[in-house]
């Protein structure tokens, strides 16, 4: 028998309630706010998830291996992506409603940072990509 995810499902009700208090008391450009924040974390999530596409298969070329998934057209396809965020970027810094989120994602960025050289493990020494 599985138990439903209850401490999720308090969570997202939490937020819910939290963003529908936040719409009533304040309304008008709140709900451009929210979607400033959100395109931009999820901006940041993908200008991440490039990087570390570029870098893993920069580390297995070096490493003389090959991915079972090739990815189609890389790196091309991974720097357009990279430029086309960008752009996103740029479009949102012409928005005054916009131009917050933009301004506190490198101070955001900065803070995680902080927090990943803080709180992360030690480097590994040696790692191996082992052939499946």
């Amino acid at each position: 028998m599985t138990l439903p995810p209850v401490h999720t499902l308090c969570l997202c009700s939490g937020l819910t309630l939290f963003v529908v208090a936040v719409t009533y008391f304040f309304p008008g450009k709140i709900f451009m706010y929210f979607l400033s924040l959100t395109v931009g974390a999820t901006i940041v999530n993908w200008i991440t998830i490039i990087v570390t596409h570029l870098k893993f298969k920069a580390y297995c070329r070096k490493a003389g291996k090959t991915t079972k998934f090739p990815s189609l057209w890389y790196p091309a396809a991974d720097y357009f992506c990279l430029a086309f965020l960008c752009f996103i970027v740029l479009m949102m810094t012409q928005m005054p409603d916009m131009l917050t989120a933009v301004l506190i994602m490198p101070v955001w960025l900065a803070i995680l940072w902080c927090c990943w050289r803080r709180l992360a493990p030690a480097p590994m020494m040696t790692h191996t990509m082992q052939k499946p």
